[in-house]
């Protein structure tokens, strides 16, 4: 993450690559960017803390709670998702559980406010931001098996504006052999991409034959503000008046181009090299690459199509042949601002695919992601998919199963878009719970109630939406 600190108008990076800016803790305290009176002893000293660590935990945990302490010593107060059993608004350690959105997870809270570790890296001040960060995955069939989901959660705790905010997904992508990788770039799913150029991934670390395609898809981009007709998505909520910023460059590292070597580390000339490539200015002189036939600058590498055999590709790149290399990938998105106190949430994935041969596995990747993408956007219903078919009508399943203890599944589906509220009553007409309350759009939706704190009875659930309600009742025995 590089930008315009204010009021200074002066670049600052929060990094890693190899090296790393971060280190370890929550910003319990506002920062102060003036880098005389900077305070960041506190962070420093408590990032020893062996509280502010990585937290893995899986569903089996639930059986066990004992038998892991990540489990047990869950941070939900730090920012790590929970369910609010009590539904109080807040973490209470005992009674609240973690929340888990794929099978297994890992989540941790850091910060960029170490002033050594900037030394190491980008050679600025640091910004003054707190990332939660949280990975998961899918003990499921089909795509999901081959993802790995990552969602950041940035915080400006400093006193300064940011501004021309921009944000890079890197990765020394290494696909098997790393010495035959070729990249390209779907600007429509906001996906980058590595392929093998050969028939057969050789070498020791080589996939053989038929080598998989490797892709980084960004998922959900900054939230700016837009028009009243948009929506953002923003802490798994959809929001009017608001929209996600897409991928807006992609940039590929060329060995064989001197103008693509990666930005120098520990050097002063480091956040405004890389700042330049998260805008897709990879030319000289902080320029963009021209393409010489459309005359228009060229911000993502190799956006034709390998398995067409159209359009930009690295055999045809007006620097010259890319040949198969040894590459790394940067996705860009940007610009936003951040001001004291500001969030944003952004999510991404990596997926990987193997089909007949290297073109069909690019082919299988690109499938995978819009089903993966669907699959997000609809907080992962059980099922869900591009090629079902959209429900004709409004329908509010029979939970499964049920009776129930202490879990069950409600299952809906939407013919079009609509605002939607699933709400669970007890037999007194006592709200329980609220599963729903957001615009969704058309598909086919799960939603989990879980009964563990409730005694046996019969309960209610009601969907509403904008053009009716749907109740029907569920048997909870302990």
């Amino acid at each position: 993450m590089i930008g315009k600190h204010r009021p200074t108008g002066k670049l600052r990076t929060a990094d890693m690559c190899y090296a790393s800016e971060f280190q370890p803790g929550p910003l319990l305290e506002t920062i102060i960017t003036d880098s005389a009176s900077m305070n960041d002893a506190a962070p420093i000293s408590r990032s020893a803390d062996s509280r502010y660590r990585l937290y893995k935990i899986s569903h089996a945990d639930s059986i066990n709670p004992s038998a892991n302490p990540d489990f047990g010593e869950w941070p939900g107060d730090l920012g790590a998702p929970f369910t609010d059993v009590n539904h109080n608004g807040q973490w209470d350690a005992g009674t609240d559980k973690p929340k888990f959105i794929g099978d297994q997870q890992l989540w941790c809270v850091y910060n960029d406010v170490s002033r050594p570790l900037h030394t190491q890296l980008g050679y600025t001040p640091p910004i003054g931001i707190e990332i939660q960060s949280l990975q998961y995955a899918f003990n499921r069939s089909g795509v999901l098996n081959n993802t790995m989901f990552m969602k950041w959660k940035i915080i400006n705790k400093s006193d300064a504006v940011y501004d021309s905010v921009f944000l890079g997904l890197w990765n020394d992508v290494d696909l098997g052999d790393a010495n035959d990788d070729l990249a390209g770039c779907d600007t429509v799913l906001n996906l980058g991409y590595a392929y093998n150029a050969n028939a057969v991934d050789g070498g020791t670390n080589g996939y053989g034959s038929p080598p998989p395609a490797i892709g980084v898809c960004l998922l959900q981009g900054p939230a700016v503000p837009s028009s009243s007709s948009d929506s953002a998505q923003i802490d798994g909520w959809w929001r009017k008046g608001f929209r996600n910023l897409p991928m807006t460059s992609f940039i590929v590292r060329i060995k064989t181009c001197n103008q693509l070597q990666e930005p120098p580390q520990q050097n002063p000339e480091y956040a405004s090299a890389a700042y330049d490539y998260l805008q897709g200015k990879a030319g000289t002189v902080h320029q963009f690459i021209v393409d010489p036939v459309t005359g228009n600058p060229i911000k993502f590498f190799f956006s034709g199509d390998p398995v067409a055999g159209t359009g930009q590709l690295p055999a045809n790149f007006p620097l010259g042949n890319a040949s198969p290399q040894d590459i790394w990938i940067l996705l860009g998105t940007g610009p936003f601002t951040l001001v004291p106190g500001d969030t944003q949430e952004i999510s991404a994935a990596v997926h990987i695919a193997q089909g007949t041969d290297r073109l069909h596995s690019i082919t299988l990747l690109k499938d995978g992601i819009q089903s993966v993408r669907d699959a997000y956007d609809h907080n992962f219903p059980v099922g869900v998919s591009r090629t079902k078919e959209q429900p004709r009508a409004f329908v509010l399943n029979q939970n499964y199963p049920n009776p129930f203890n202490p879990m069950t599944n409600i299952r809906f589906e939407l013919p079009v878009s609509s605002f939607v509220s699933l709400r669970v009553f007890d037999i007194l007409g006592r709200e329980i719970t609220i599963l729903a309350g957001e615009e969704l759009k058309p598909g086919s939706y799960s939603r989990v109630f879980d009964g563990t704190n409730l005694p046996s009875g019969i309960y209610f659930y009601r969907l509403q939406t904008a053009q009716n309600i749907y109740v029907k009742k569920m048997l909870l025995l302990k």
